[in-house]
């Protein structure tokens, strides 16, 4: 409950245990609760668009997709999908944009699952970058790393979907 609400006073310290818990000690029931309350999150405006609460979360994605089993991908995938849309949407900071698509990026290649970024996700990170460009231009640095990220991570994609058509 403390994460749920900005005012308490265990709030940060909330947020803070979820980003470095261990979930492999979980019951899959708890690990399925708490994709839940990440899930519910991306649609509560008082903490989404804080930025504690969007680095915390996409640490606690990290942890949890290091440790999921086979059937929990699907879980997974639909957060990823959320927070990416959700912050795309938002025109989140940089920075925080970077970490979501390295945590991403290292989930998708270490995981044997396949982690499917959904049409609707991309097309919000494509505007996204373009609406980043526009607001601090293509020779800024933050532009840079996250332009260069997000165009590694659709070329993946891509080579992806054509190694499927082709199977």
């Amino acid at each position: 409950e403390a994460a749920k609400n900005p005012r308490d006073m265990r709030f940060h310290e909330a947020w803070l245990m979820m980003s470095v818990t261990d979930f492999s000690r979980y019951e899959p029931a708890q690990r399925w609760l708490l994709f839940d309350f990440l899930s519910e999150i991306t649609e509560e405006e008082a903490l989404i668009k804080q930025p504690l609460v969007q680095i915390k979360a996409i640490d606690a994605v990290a942890s949890l997709g290091r440790t999921l089993h086979h059937q929990e991908i699907p879980l997974l995938t639909d957060v990823i999908n959320r927070f990416g849309q959700s912050l795309a949407e938002r025109d989140v900071d940089p920075d925080i944009c970077c970490l979501l698509l390295d945590v991403y990026d290292f989930l998708a290649s270490t995981r044997e699952d396949k982690l499917d970024l959904s049409s609707i996700t991309m097309d919000r990170f494509d505007r996204y970058v373009q609406r980043l460009q526009a607001s601090i231009g293509t020779t800024s640095p933050k532009f840079v790393a996250v332009a260069s990220r997000w165009q590694e991570i659709r070329h993946k994609h891509q080579a992806f979907l054509k190694s499927s058509e082709a199977a």
